[in-house]
């Protein structure tokens, strides 16, 4: 019979030792409650970090787009100031090949008189 039923003082002991702290299993414990705690610094790190980058986004498109609308004006305005400067160059080529073609025609005709005159 006591086989089978150890008696009162065994059972307490078996018991003790169960109840008595595991230092392995206590330290593995503790590195679990580190992971899930720096797990839990890096989601909320690296959520601060894309609401930042989101932000920063948001900024970079405005500025973009106010720069794209800049240089929409500006070539706008060079798009209207083409015509008049060509027109400038134009003339301005203009003057100068009827002055030169004035100059030319002024400068046969007195060569043309030069010769009628000697030859008279």
């Amino acid at each position: 019979l006591n086989a089978a039923n150890p008696p009162a003082e065994e059972k307490n002991t078996a018991t003790e030792v169960s109840q008595e702290k595991n230092p392995a299993a206590e330290v593995n414990q503790e590195k679990k409650n580190i992971a899930v705690e720096i797990n839990a610094g890096n989601a909320k790190h690296f959520e601060d970090i894309s609401k930042k980058l989101e932000v920063l986004s948001e900024s970079n498109t405005k500025l973009l787009n106010g720069q794209r609308s800049k240089l929409d004006h500006l070539e706008s305005q060079i798009r209207d100031e083409i015509p008049k400067i060509m027109h400038n160059v134009l003339s301005s080529y203009s003057q100068t090949v009827s002055q030169k073609m004035q100059a030319e025609t002024k400068n046969l005709i007195n060569r043309a008189l030069s010769n009628v005159t000697t030859q008279a």
